[in-house]
């Protein structure tokens, strides 16, 4: 990716990068608000994040044939391409575990 699809910041006190474009930012927090509470309620015990990219008809007008019979430069195509793939994997029972006993013994925050 160009290095400047990306920003800098802090977040609890950690560096991190975040994307410069809005749509992905928003979509990521939404999908986190949905994935967190169903980890922590059981429903799954994983989040795979999948970074596609969407096949365009190039400048040479190849790609194959739409409904008119010729695909234009820059229209879709329907095939995507696996850019990068993440599998964070959550063993909540010891994370859940972990924060009751902090919290039990005047620990937490």
């Amino acid at each position: 990716y160009p290095a400047d699809s990306f920003v800098l910041h802090r977040y609890l006190g950690v560096r991190c990068h975040a994307s410069r474009v809005p749509a992905v930012g928003a979509y990521i927090s939404d999908f986190i608000r949905v994935a967190v509470p169903a980890l922590v309620a059981g429903i799954g015990d994983e989040v795979s994040f999948v970074v596609l990219e969407e096949e365009v008809v190039g400048g040479d007008g190849g790609g194959g044939e739409g409904a008119t019979g010729v695909r234009q430069v820059g229209e879709r195509t329907g095939r995507t391409k696996t850019l990068e793939r993440f599998v964070f994997q959550f063993r909540m029972d010891d994370v859940i575990r972990t924060t009751q006993h902090d919290v039990l013994n005047g620990k937490a925050d």
